[in-house]
């Protein structure tokens, strides 16, 4: 996404937590107006403001739990410019209960892939398993739900000035002018 909006925006920043998410990222990048950053979603610095964060693939749905949501969306609110605006996506509860006790099979060029994805309702925690040429590689998810954003949102000044989408949410959040 990043090396997209380079190519239409002046300047873009990329977060990631992982070293080698940005390695690769930056191995693939041809634009002066596009940097990487390390850093949490929770918790980061950049030392400027933006006119638009956003936060792509359900990516959110990976905090331990959606009280987190509220750091995520202080350290975002701290990067907009007045005015500005916070667009992301996520999965509800509905998604991956839909998702439960499935199993996809895919290929990208020759590798062939298996995803099997799991709910539990009790813990509100979902978990998929991405199976690759014998390797194993987990994710632990949680669903967000409108009012886990409404409240988060609420918390740290932001307005929710768009919601759309069913199961699968983006929302469009505002910082005040």
């Amino acid at each position: 996404m990043t090396r997209i909006l380079a190519k239409k925006i002046g300047r873009v920043v990329g977060l990631d937590v992982s070293e080698a998410m940005l390695a690769k990222a930056k191995a693939l990048t041809r634009s002066d107006n596009l940097t990487y950053k390390t850093g949490d979603f929770r918790n980061f610095s950049l030392g400027e403001s933006f006119d638009a964060v956003t936060c792509r693939s359900n990516s959110l749905n990976y905090v331990n739990a959606p009280v987190e949501l509220e750091d995520v969306f202080r350290c975002v609110y701290h990067h907009l410019q007045p005015g500005g605006l916070f667009i992301f996506d996520v999965l509800d509860e509905t998604r991956f209960r839909q998702l439960a006790d499935k199993k996809v099979i895919a290929s990208v060029g020759e590798r062939v892939f298996e995803i099997y994805f799991f709910y539990d309702p009790k813990n509100r925690i979902s978990e998929s398993r991405v199976v690759i040429e014998k390797v194993v590689e987990r994710h632990r998810r949680v669903p967000i739900e409108t009012q886990d954003v409404r409240r988060a949102a609420s918390k740290v000044g932001l307005m929710v000035a768009d919601k759309f989408g069913y199961s699968w949410r983006y929302y469009v959040l505002r910082k005040p002018i």
